[in-house]
């Protein structure tokens, strides 16, 4: 591997990219997902890799860790992998969770998910996807799953200018359980990594404090539902019937969730934009939670994300009688829990009401953060009783 001036000192404790502006390169550039050792100021030397045309031409260097050893990329990658499966196995969560969480396990851009019938795996940047063949048998021999799937996402493949491979010829669905309940979807209507682990522990602290809590009950609403996660967690909890709102093709899905959890007759699924369904509802409901996307998915992008939040707050409100709960949660990066907890007081405060914080959440253990004022630390649940 060819050295590449470092002109820094920071000490690399996890994996970490930087702008190629920081580098002062000796020789031919960087072929797209090169690894290399980026060596600093003081003789130190890292693994790194980079890919000179991600972000627009702007580039990327991922710095990773110390090499002493002199390991190659193949060696890292093995160890690395086996660490971070590992460490959900001694969490008790090796099935039904995230096995790899990205540059949060240092692998960046690595993403993988293993549910009760396969293992869905994510590879976004170009450094990893040169060894795609490898990964997919090093995450097979760690797992023991025979069903181990690539599956590509174009949206975060574009920022480093990768090809997305299709997957029309592979026909599977994926069958998920988490917190006593099951799912299953089917290929051609997942979205992202194909379900929403991240938030299972929230939706727990959410069914704990709605079946303790003594307030009207009669109805829910599940909005940005998906297959209807939330809202099962607030039938267990006692809610009589629940709507879920979500623009996707998930009837049948949600059909189907619901039947394996014997909740059929209790829920109405519309199919529309969520911002419409706020501003044409006629109900009021008790409970409501909103579990949007990401307004955004660059930190730059900040203000645009606040403005989507307060919208959806707002039209949230309005539809909610007094005395009652309300679930706002947040996969946007760059959008903080105190953010969200300022545009929560400021419309309650428009339309003459108060709340009251009762619950909060962050990233489950399979999604581990090194600070919460870190990159990786992107999710958020703020629970409170409007009065």
């Amino acid at each position: 591997m060819k050295i590449i001036e470092w002109d820094s000192d920071e000490p690399c404790l996890y994996s970490k990219s930087f702008s190629p502006k920081k580098f002062n390169f000796i020789g031919a550039a960087l072929t797209p997902g090169e690894w290399f050792i980026a060596q600093s100021r003081k003789k130190i030397r890292y693994l790194a890799f980079g890919n000179l045309i991600a972000n627009d031409g702007k580039g990327a260097i991922w710095v990773l860790e110390k090499n002493d050893l002199n390991k190659s990329p193949i060696e890292y990658l093995k160890e690395k992998i086996a660490e971070a499966i590992d460490f959900r196995k001694r969490l008790g969560i090796a099935k039904n969770s995230r096995l790899i969480y990205g540059a949060s396990d240092n692998l960046p851009g690595l993403i993988v998910d293993c549910y009760a019938n396969c293992t869905l795996v994510q590879i976004n940047t170009a450094g990893l996807d040169i060894y795609r063949s490898d990964i997919l048998r090093f995450i097979e021999e760690s797992t023991g799953d025979a069903q181990v799937i690539i599956l590509d996402e174009e949206s975060q493949r574009k920022f480093e200018s990768l090809p997305s491979h299709v997957l029309d010829q592979i026909d599977f669905s994926i069958k998920v359980e988490e917190n006593d309940f099951k799912y299953e979807i089917h290929r051609s209507r997942i979205q992202k990594s194909g379900y929403y682990y991240d938030h299972r522990i929230n939706r727990e602290k959410f069914f704990n404090l709605l079946s303790k809590f003594d307030i009207d009950k009669t109805n829910m609403l599940d909005l940005f539902s998906y297959l209807g996660a939330w809202g099962l967690h607030g039938l267990k909890a006692g809610v009589q019937s629940v709507d879920l709102v979500d623009q996707g093709n998930l009837e049948s899905d949600i059909l189907n969730t619901m039947v394996l959890n014997n909740y059929e007759k209790r829920f109405s699924f519309y199919r529309m934009d969520v911002f419409k369904y706020l501003s044409n509802c006629k109900k009021e409901y008790s409970i409501l939670v909103a579990d949007p996307p990401a307004f955004s998915k660059r930190s730059e992008n900040k203000n645009a994300a606040l403005l989507g939040y307060k919208k959806l707050v707002s039209g949230c409100l309005k539809v909610m009688r007094r005395n009652s709960i309300f679930c706002l949660a947040s996969c946007t990066h760059g959008v903080s829990i105190q953010d969200l907890e300022k545009i929560v007081h400021s419309q309650t405060q428009k339309i003459d009401r108060k709340c009251r914080l009762l619950e909060i959440g962050i990233n489950p253990p399979d999604h581990p953060i090194f600070m919460l004022d870190s990159e990786q630390s992107y999710l958020k649940m703020l629970i409170y009783y409007i009065m």
